[in-house]
């Protein structure tokens, strides 16, 4: 910015956290001198303050949407067929707005900046960094305002056919066909920064420094078709034994965010959207003995036509989207449901996933320098796939006796992958939920729920550390030397938590 002293001060109470000075160093590039620091988290990040992002997001959606179906049932076989039309108007505006500094603790406090000095734009006296209350703007001309309208036509056919065989067979299976359109429009505004003076005319206000320079729009049409299909054979031995096996096939074109990705004029021609295909072969055993109910499915699945959305850094400060990769995933596993009822009053449900998932192919590309010239791909095929819990368990046991019920569910989530590369694993938690009522007649109950009892903190998600460029290129870019460095300087990342615990009484009342 300049040569001069850099004042942080509390918006609230005016009182100053932090005093820099900044000097041009024998190197030609500025020194920075911390002279006063009373922020708190300071053992957490030395000299560090937390950047709050205010971005901008706003959807518009219009939507007509129309489905008909017809069935015709005989003595042993029924028969559906339909159709469905879907037509939507989507107006999306995306942006990073503008940026605070706040201190790094729970609940965190904005700060205001000043500063105090000659810049190297040519201007000299106290700048405004922020305005009264800690908000500036980024600098630089990044395209970060991004505004999308598109149009998606959405048309499936679909049928259906269960066939009774006798007592002990049942057969079904069906398709669905889709057709889906999508026409769009992206533009990208580019804002520019300099001492014109922003908004107010005032080169000393850097918090209005941004106007806009100029916009650049992308359009194209795409269309994908899709055909899905499933079939099962049931054979039941008797009232207490089933058997089933069942073979699906599913596709699905791709969420409107990969189209929104296409907004450079420079890499529309990268736009290649893949449909999402899902196979799966299960077998399902069910069985009934006394007080148990008991279910048993393993399954083995293949997932392909994955998007891997990145974002890289530009040669101008802001940032482009790559050519689209997709991945193919294979899963295998599992799932196991039960109920016991020990007696009229108390039973025990239970319901457990386990699983493994491998990545079977994926690339990722790595941005070296920015912009696109020497960006090379990186494979992460073999590893195991990311935020895929290998268990997952519920246990809840119910308990009632004439106008009192109570329930609790213990609830286990396994670990995680972290990302594509393995780098580490997010540890697995559990959660206890309880639940309680009583009914006082037919037209008044009351009840009481308590969530996350032990009010655990369970991490279900996270975000890698480092600075703002890092952190939009996604957890996928964080590297096992990246991990073991920022091991070693105790380096905070941040992490998304369950719910912490809560209590609800409720009366129902009915008129």
């Amino acid at each position: 910015m300049g040569v001069g002293n850099y004042s942080y001060k509390n918006v609230n109470t005016g009182e100053e956290v932090m005093n820099v000075s900044s000097a041009i160093g024998s190197n030609g590039l500025p020194v920075y001198t911390v002279n006063n620091n009373n922020l708190p988290g300071q053992d957490l990040l030395e000299n560090g303050l937390f950047a709050i992002i205010f971005g901008s997001y706003q959807n518009k959606v219009n939507e007509i949407v129309d489905q008909f179906t017809l069935q015709k049932t005989t003595d042993n076989m029924t028969y559906t067929i339909g159709g469905y039309y879907g037509y939507s108007d989507v107006d999306r505006y995306s942006g990073i707005d503008g940026i605070a500094l706040g201190t790094i603790q729970n609940r965190p406090e904005q700060l205001s900046l000043t500063f105090t000095g000659a810049t190297l734009g040519g201007t000299a006296g106290e700048h405004m960094v922020t305005n009264a209350d800690g908000i500036g703007q980024a600098n630089g001309d990044n395209g970060t305002s991004l505004n999308f309208k598109a149009t998606q036509k959405q048309m499936v056919l679909f049928f259906g056919h269960t066939w009774n065989i006798d007592d002990e067979f049942t057969f079904d299976w069906g398709f669905r066909y889709e057709n889906v359109g999508v026409s769009e429009q992206n533009e990208r505004a580019y804002m520019k920064t300099g001492v014109q003076g922003g908004v107010d005319g005032n080169p000393n206000t850097f918090y209005d420094y941004n106007t806009v320079d100029r916009i650049t729009s992308v359009s194209f049409d795409r269309r994908l078709h899709s055909f899905s299909f499933s079939g099962a054979l049931n054979y039941m031995f008797n009232e207490n034994w089933a058997l089933y096996g069942r073979y699906s096939q599913g596709q699905k074109a791709p969420d409107l965010d990969v189209y929104f990705a296409a907004n450079r004029e420079e890499t529309i021609g990268l736009l290649n959207p893949q449909k999402r295909t899902t196979r799966q072969v299960e077998m399902g055993l069910k069985a009934r003995s006394g007080k148990i109910n008991l279910f048993v499915t393993p399954f083995y699945s293949i997932l392909s036509g994955v998007p891997n959305s990145q974002f890289l850094s530009s040669e101008d400060g802001g940032f482009y989207t790559p050519e689209m990769l997709y991945g193919k995933y294979r899963t295998v596993g599992v799932e196991l449901e039960m109920e016991y009822s020990l007696n009229s009053q108390l039973s025990i449900r239970g319901i457990a996933t386990f699983q493994r998932s491998k990545i079977v192919t994926l690339e990722s590309w790595a941005g070296n320098n920015p912009g696109p010239d020497d960006d090379t791909k990186i494979s992460f095929s073999g590893n195991e796939t990311d935020n895929t819990p290998r268990a997952i368990i519920n246990i809840s046991p119910t308990y009632s006796l004439n106008k009192w019920f109570t329930s609790a569910t213990w609830s286990y989530l396994g670990q995680r992958q972290t990302n594509v590369g393995n780098v580490f694993v997010l540890p697995g938690f559990s959660q206890f939920n309880l639940s309680a009522g009583y009914g006082f007649n037919e037209k008044i109950n009351l009840s009481l729920n308590v969530n996350n009892i032990f009010n655990n903190y369970g991490v279900m998600s996270w975000v890698r550390p480092g600075g703002i460029l890092e952190v939009i290129e996604g957890n996928n870019s964080f590297t096992s030397e990246q991990y073991e460095q920022a091991v070693s300087n105790s380096t905070p990342f941040s992490t998304i938590s369950i719910q912490p615990r809560a209590i609800y009484l409720t009366t129902t009342i009915k008129f």
